[in-house]
């Protein structure tokens, strides 16, 4: 009965060593999933911006051209029109105002940002648009620049177009990434094998 107790203690020793060691291995992972996945969600967060480049705006057909620096606040200001290129929270935003007062097309049925270079060498796919307040209004882009259509003579009071520059551009893999994946196969390997040990107890 003696040796039958302590071969029971030490198993019991044994089995409790390997749960806190399980325990141990699942906290260490889990960390270190946290740390990943905050890591990729900062990756991700950051945006495509044209802070610092020179862009040219060009009302069509040949009615008026002019180059300006994306900076801070409005990049351009056309009498009543105000345009700013890298507004919104992640700097990716465009918008166009007209006021105090409506402002006039002088004869255009267009016109055209040109010049748009991303700071992060990301290609322009396309723009998501938020509001408009033009008749007939429609756009079009390529990789570098963005064409608004419209038919009206003046722009009305107030927001004009607001929108989201949408770029795409091949990106490294995150270093994090790898991490992540370790951290799960861990985590999943740690799991089985608490779940094994359980069922040989049991057994």
């Amino acid at each position: 009965m003696a040796f039958a107790d302590t071969q029971a203690a030490g198993l019991k020793k044994i089995v409790g060593l390997k749960n806190n060691i399980f325990k141990l291995r699942e906290i260490i992972m889990k960390k270190l999933i946290v740390a990943a996945c905050m890591a990729l969600a900062s990756f991700g967060a950051s945006a495509s911006v044209l802070t610092g480049d020179t862009v040219t705006i060009t009302f069509n057909p040949n009615v008026y051209t002019q180059s300006f620096t994306v900076g801070a606040g409005d990049d351009l200001v056309l009498q009543n029109f105000h345009y700013d290129l890298n507004g919104g929270v992640n700097g990716d935003r465009f918008t166009f105002t007209s006021t105090p007062q409506s402002g006039t097309f002088a004869g255009s049925s267009s016109f055209t940002l040109s010049g748009l270079d991303f700071t992060d060498g990301s290609l322009l796919t396309g723009f998501n648009l938020i509001s408009d307040s033009l008749s007939n209004f429609s756009f079009t882009t390529t990789a570098h620049s963005i064409t608004f259509n419209y038919s009206n003579s003046s722009a009305p009071i107030g927001t004009v177009i607001d929108g989201i520059f949408l770029t795409s551009n091949a990106v490294p893999l995150p270093g994090t990434l790898p991490l992540l994946l370790l951290g799960l196969g861990a985590l999943g390997f740690g799991l089985r094998s608490r779940r094994a040990l359980g069922t040989a107890r049991a057994a």
